[in-house]
């Protein structure tokens, strides 16, 4: 768990987090526009497996980080 949030420290992932919506009575996720959100959203996602593929490499060992 702590390799992968390294991972997201390396990658410089809160970086993007200010695009995040932090009004919770809108319906939508970020402050960008529909097409900005769609790429942002996807990016999000890649974030998260680069992240993961940080933490297997601190681990180590693929049973121990499955």
């Amino acid at each position: 768990m702590l390799g992968h949030e390294l991972g997201h420290c390396l990658f410089e992932n809160h970086r993007l987090n200010a695009l995040i919506n932090q009004d919770g009575r809108s319906g939508e996720a970020t402050v960008l526009p529909p097409m900005g959100e769609s790429i942002f959203l996807r990016w999000r996602k890649k974030f998260e497996i680069s992240a993961d593929r940080v933490g297997l490499l601190a681990c180590g060992e693929f049973r121990s980080a499955a």
